[in-house]
């Protein structure tokens, strides 16, 4: 048996607390043992001098009852073993996947499924043996019986290794109830090794609370677990273009990180190989038509490449690989360049600062995409890159993260463009190792002099074995990288899915 899961579920018979009949008795008994009158015996008293008497006739036939001891029985465990387990006066029996189960009627038809299938709209009333139809290849033995017993005892055990079998099952036979406690269970327990496993289910049974918390673990730890080409290979095409398109997407590094995850997933899927060195991923790549790669512009569109050409280094990779065409590449250099002369015009800067506040669409679609892991806190970096003559830093020192535009007069890289104020639009995430967040500061702005800082936020943890993602936006961009794929024509479907 795997891990399992147990927890009560309205189903089945309810748990008798005992029985106990009306009190009749006139004398009630405290802790000490002694009698003490009670409102149904007479009591007279006489002057203050007498002693107070009780009418001795009363008292002679009156007596206290004994304490009645009251024991629990557990009328759910007795349904389970004698009609469940040994199928005692079965009045139905059910048959899939060549097991024979003996039950009841009565109990059945808490289900809809069986509460129809007995109804006397099917001319079935009387009919004792059914045989399911089994079409779904997730329904199992194991799963069945599990769905079967819940229905005769407030609980289900869910083993976390037939989750799926459980799910299908209860879903064959339309047991919501069971279906949503699987859907509770799946987001409690996922993690980066059955998060696409829990994903597959829950867009196959439409487990809606569990797809959406598989889609931000992803998009939250993706740049982790792309590392591993098992899971690259275990990735659909349609789950990497939904993850891909995330508005919310943290990155490690920047956008190379994303770029080379997916030339990845490319060489993994269609050479079937776990091992992909540099040197063959090259090779690869390099024997591919030039535009062979544009019918997966779906996929490709959610790449910054823009942010990424800024490096001799990384233009010529990018010609290499041939996952962009050199006309797309051309008219990228030209809207950079174009780029770098408004953001050398004050004026265009001011303007578009001064405009009306950048909404979150264009601020998510715009923004620098960067991130670092960190194995230990107190630690002080900055991302390589030119950045129109913006140097930014951050410090992580005693649990509290700050944003600092640096300015080094010997630093001849950020002397282009440097303004005496510069404004900047940001949001940082800090996540722990499982992808839980530490720390989400929310869209923020502030407006940095050199040398200034800014007081991101603090954690009430020490930062170690933590990733820190940092969304900003502190220029004027050129076009969104989804503007370069407008006049790319999509392939159906089929095409793109068999191809991958």
């Amino acid at each position: 048996m795997g891990n399992s899961y147990s927890n009560i579920l309205p189903l089945g018979t309810p748990r008798r607390n005992g029985i106990s009949g009306p009190s009749t008795s006139s004398t009630t008994l405290e802790e000490s043992g002694e009698a003490q009158p009670s409102s149904l015996t007479p009591i007279r008293q006489t002057s203050r001098r007498r002693k107070l008497t009780t009418d001795c006739s009363e008292c002679e036939f009156k007596t206290p009852e004994p304490v009645v001891k009251r024991a629990k029985l557990d009328t759910p465990k007795y349904i389970y073993q004698k009609l469940f387990l040994e199928g005692a006066k079965s009045d139905v029996t059910i048959r899939a996947l060549g097991m024979s189960w003996h039950l009841h009627k009565l109990y059945l038809e808490q289900c809809d499924y069986f509460a129809a299938l007995f109804s006397e709209r099917w001319g079935a009333e009387k009919k004792r043996v059914y045989e399911l139809d089994v079409l779904d290849s997730r329904v199992n033995i194991p799963g069945l019986d599990n769905v079967f017993a819940s229905l005769y005892q407030n609980e289900i055990e869910i083993d976390l290794d037939n989750i799926g079998g459980v799910l299908a099952s209860a879903s064959m036979i339309n047991l919501l109830v069971v279906i949503q406690r699987c859907d509770d269970v799946m987001v409690e327990t996922m993690n980066g090794s059955n998060v696409l496993e829990y994903l597959e289910l829950a867009s196959a049974y439409g487990c809606q609370t569990t797809r959406e918390a598989a889609m931000v673990l992803l998009e939250r730890m993706f740049w982790k677990y792309s590392q591993d080409p098992a899971f690259l290979k275990r990735l659909s095409y349609d789950t990497l273009v939904e993850v891909c398109a995330r508005r919310d997407l943290c990155i490690c590094e920047g956008e190379k990180d994303l770029y080379h995850a997916i030339r990845r997933w490319f060489y993994i899927r269609s050479k079937n190989e776990l091992d992909c060195p540099d040197s063959d991923l090259s090779k690869y790549f390099n024997s591919q038509p030039e535009h062979h790669f544009y019918k997966y512009h779906l996929l490709l569109k959610n790449v910054r490449f823009q942010h990424m050409i800024t490096s001799k280094r990384t233009m010529e990779k990018l010609k290499h690989d041939h996952l962009i065409g050199a006309d797309m590449l051309d008219t990228m250099m030209k809207d950079l360049w174009n780029t770098l002369l408004v953001n050398e015009d004050k004026n265009e800067v001011s303007s578009f600062f001064s405009s009306e506040e950048v909404t979150d669409d264009f601020f998510y679609s715009h923004c620098r995409r960067l991130g670092r892991h960190l194995e230990e806190g107190n630690k002080c970096w900055r991302w390589a890159g030119y950045d129109f003559g913006l140097d930014l830093v951050v410090r992580c020192q005693f649990r509290t993260v700050y944003l600092i535009r640096n300015f080094s007069r010997d630093h001849g890289l950020f002397q282009l463009s440097v303004r005496k104020l510069t404004r900047i639009h940001y949001r940082m995430v800090i996540l722990n190792a499982s992808g839980q967040v530490l720390l989400d500061s929310g869209r923020k702005m502030c407006e940095l002099a050199l040398d200034e800082k800014e007081i991101v936020g603090s954690v009430s943890t020490d930062l170690t074995n933590v990733s820190i993602h940092l969304f900003y936006l502190a220029s004027v961009p050129g076009p969104s990288a989804d503007k370069y794929w407008t006049a790319i024509e999509s392939p159906g479907p089929s095409e793109v899915k068999n191809e991958v």
